[in-house]
């Protein structure tokens, strides 16, 4: 099975728990970007150092199995389900910001 395949697999499996459309398919589509990100960014930062927030983040997350996903970090990591997958992770880096809009200068 190709890389490609092996990502598409994981989303549809990732995302096939949520029952609204629309948000199934926002969810896919914005998972599928940050694993594309990071694969192309790969600034990967080790489990061991912890995210310095004071709040909640969503970060990418490696697993010990090679996947990437997303997930919430509330001092440990939680996946989308809300279950603490923190001894499976072996790296975290930030999601990228969302890009500017381009202002029309005509």
């Amino acid at each position: 099975m190709t890389r490609e395949e092996q990502i598409g697999l994981f989303i549809k499996k990732s995302v096939e728990g949520i029952e609204d459309s629309d948000t199934r398919t926002a969810a896919a589509i914005t998972l599928a970007a940050g694993i594309h990100w990071a694969y192309q960014h790969p600034q990967w930062i080790p489990v061991e150092e912890h995210p310095k927030v004071d709040m909640s983040c969503t970060l990418l997350v490696h697993y010990v199995d090679g996947t990437i996903d997303i997930c919430d970090y509330y001092g440990d990591f939680y996946d989308y389900t809300g279950e603490n997958v923190t001894r499976n992770v072996t790296h975290w880096m930030p999601l990228p910001q969302a890009p500017r809009k381009e202002e029309n200068h005509a």
